[in-house]
């Protein structure tokens, strides 16, 4: 059996060149005499329903080798759910609290019954409150699942109990110390033998989202926040001014992955996948109304380079109303746009299914969904966990549903199934975060897509549409030298994109 260690993925074929399963006994033993300890994930065998693939079982490994502990900043889409499953079932854990956001309780209770061989009694929490039979039941349950929204609510209770392992979905929700969920798993944290934290995006703007997310798994590596603060999130400028900045990446980068906290691997490094590609579709409207705003915005980014104190922060407040009004103005006059460019693509592929993104729900969301009627499903945040689910089964199973539209942060989390019947998305509006953009994209582009993911990204024309995309740049590569050691590629820039594809 041939033996390759690329990264930190294993690689291993039989004389006729097919893959074995990464944790068959022969395999176990031939990476074991190839100098990989691998002894850790015998017990999956009889544990687990289904095949991990090796780098799924390189997490388990890796956290094995960190205590149990782990920060798993894959991809979206590599199937990091199934990873905290095995890791959970190495660990050894007979008492699991299980976070995650609100709309995905019910898809982890699915998945852990369809990877665990032995069912294990599972204790799904919901409301804000609790009675005694759902304390008794707490501390019955081998597996607890509760939403972050709830947490603080739940944590007195949740303080109670000792626990062996606790899974973050979703990491990134504790990024806020002054957030109420924060607080709470600060707190439980003191309870929980062992943590691993799930999230492609550990941090979404800057460097300061991710302090948090590595305590939860490692509380010694940086000393306090205040120190971590300074040291890779302060910047001085030259009029003496202090301000919050990502500074110190790529050192950043090196401590989190030497000290083998966080495991970071990326589609195109584990498996051979079509990818997205990026289409700008570009509408052209010059309103007054338009040109007004990007005149205010222009000049309030002059002056706030020569103020300070609390004029500086009202110019600062002012340049963000100025956008948020310009965006609001902007998605008013491209809707009818954006209706029509749907419309020719319905018409030219009646087969296909497509998937409609925004920002925001009233002036976007509703007025799609009510004009395409009942060729159409709408899932945002006023959907419960259940109705999102029947909402997603029915876009996938019936053929007379050809759209699925929703606001990003509703869309871009906890929908998984979507890259069996649809390859194709629209997005309106772009956010304020390319994490938000990278897990939006990641619903299509994941595990059991089976062609390549193309992304239409309707814009208007020679406006502050290119502003938008040089800050999500900007944010994008300060979280490609955190997580991946290097400057965003300059061919996945949207500000080249943009400028080449609307000449």
């Amino acid at each position: 059996m041939q033996v390759k260690l690329i990264g930190n993925t294993l690689f291993y074929k039989t004389a006729q060149g097919a893959f074995k399963a990464p944790y068959s006994e022969k395999a176990l033993n031939t990476l074991q005499r190839a100098g990989h300890d691998l002894t850790a994930v015998k017990t999956l065998n009889g544990a687990l329903k289904r095949r991990l693939h090796n780098y799924q079982v390189t997490a388990v490994v890796t956290a094995a080798k960190n205590g149990g502990s782990l920060l798993l900043a894959d991809d979206m889409g590599l199937g990091k759910t199934a990873s905290a499953i095995a890791t959970m079932v190495n660990n050894k854990s007979k008492k699991t609290l299980i976070v995650v956001p609100s709309n995905v309780k019910l898809q982890w209770k699915r998945e852990i019954t369809s990877w665990l061989t032995k069912p294990k009694m599972i204790k799904i929490c919901s409301g804000r409150t609790f009675n005694l039979s759902d304390a008794l039941q707490v501390e019955k349950a081998s597996i607890v699942i509760i939403n972050y929204n709830i947490l603080e609510a739940w944590s007195e209770l949740l303080c109670s109990i000792r626990w062996d392992f606790a899974i973050l979905d979703e990491g990134q929700n504790i990024k806020k110390s002054s957030a109420g969920c924060t607080q709470a798993m600060i707190r439980i944290r003191e309870f929980v033998d062992n943590c691993m934290v799930l999230t492609g995006t550990p941090l979404t703007d800057r460097n300061s989202d991710i302090f948090w997310v590595v305590w939860m798994v490692n509380r010694n590596l940086f000393p306090s926040e205040p120190a971590f603060m300074q040291k890779y999130c302060l910047q001085v400028g030259y009029d003496g001014v202090i301000t919050e900045a990502s500074v110190n990446t790529l050192e950043l980068n090196h401590i989190l992955t030497s000290s083998g906290v966080m495991l970071r691997r990326t589609k195109s490094q584990v498996q051979t996948r079509f990818g997205v590609k990026l289409k700008v579709v570009a509408f052209k409207h010059n309103t007054a109304t338009l040109d007004m705003i990007e005149s205010e915005v222009a000049k309030a980014e002059r002056l706030v380079k020569h103020s300070y104190g609390k004029y500086r922060s009202s110019l600062k407040f002012q340049i963000q109303r100025s956008i948020e009004q310009f965006l609001q103005e902007a998605i008013r006059i491209k809707l009818p746009d954006t209706i029509r460019w749907v419309e020719d693509f319905m018409h030219r592929c009646p087969d296909k299914k497509l998937v409609i993104a925004c920002v925001h729900r009233e002036l976007c969301g509703m007025l799609l969904a009510q004009h395409f009627g009942d060729r159409a499903v709408r899932i945002d945040g006023s959907n419960t966990p259940k109705q999102r689910d029947t909402l997603i089964q029915k876009f996938r199973n019936d053929k007379s549903i050809q759209l699925l539209i929703g606001n990003i942060k509703s869309v871009g989390t906890g929908l998984d199934g979507l890259q069996h019947v649809c390859n194709t998305m629209v997005l309106c509006e772009f956010p304020w975060s390319p994490g938000e953009l990278n897990q939006l994209f990641a619903r299509l582009d994941r595990q059991g897509q089976s062609e390549d993911v193309t992304v239409y990204l309707h814009v208007v024309h020679n406006t502050m549409d290119a502003k938008m995309a040089k800050t999500l740049d900007r944010k994008a590569n300060t979280l490609s030298e955190v997580l991946d050691g290097k400057s965003l590629d300059a061919n996945k820039k949207l500000t080249k994109l943009i400028k080449e594809q609307t000449r």
